[in-house]
């Protein structure tokens, strides 16, 4: 459960992330093709391309922050109950 939870939140955070930084430069039908399917990215200009490559890398990259932000608090908060004593 923990992992549909990561994945729902971390795709959340690249949807928003894409649709703000692309709008800039997309127009709102290249946004929501490019946003169905990625394989449009080939139908825009080059200069276009190499953006929303850009673009793309930078999202994945604050993903994985993220996560490693996540996965340090987790391995934080396991250390801190592995001390705990149990309360039966």
């Amino acid at each position: 459960m923990g992992s549909a939870i990561g994945l729902a939140v971390a795709t959340s955070i690249l949807n928003t992330y894409l649709r703000s930084h692309l709008s800039r430069f997309l127009s709102a039908p290249e946004l929501s093709s490019l946003l169905q399917n990625t394989q449009n990215v080939s139908t825009l200009s080059v200069e276009k391309q190499e953006l929303v490559r850009r673009v793309f890398g930078e999202g994945y990259n604050l993903q994985f922050r993220i996560a490693t932000g996540v996965a340090g608090a987790q391995f934080f908060a396991a250390g801190v109950m592995w001390g705990r004593r149990n309360v039966v």
